[in-house]
């Protein structure tokens, strides 16, 4: 069975390989073009246009910030029970420790 620290570190892992998944579609603006001299109209007049038709492109993903994405998936501390139960133990016995000492040495 894997340790705490071992699982941890795969479950970094596995969230680090699942953003690297997931990589955004570039969309780029055509910007400008250059100026069209009267010459060149001459010469389209002369050559059939045809009508652009729209090239398809893939639908728009919603963009998530990171606050509704920590909104949307609570993360889940399955250890968390165990580990301060563990601390108040711990803790315990020191004060146990610390109680006997003080009547022992004579407080």
């Amino acid at each position: 069975m894997p340790s705490k620290s071992r699982r941890a570190a795969s479950r970094q892992a596995q969230l680090k390989r699942r953003r690297r998944g997931r990589q955004r579609i570039q969309e780029f603006d055509a910007g400008p073009t250059e100026p069209r001299s009267p010459a060149d109209d001459d010469a389209d007049a002369a050559v059939a246009v045809m009508p652009a038709t729209p090239v398809s492109q893939a639908p728009a993903r919603p963009h998530r910030s990171r606050r509704q994405t920590a909104i949307e998936t609570p993360l889940r501390y399955d250890y968390l029970g165990t580990e301060i139960r563990q601390i108040g133990v711990i803790t315990a016995m020191i004060a146990a420790v610390l109680v006997l000492l003080t009547f022992l040495l004579g407080g």
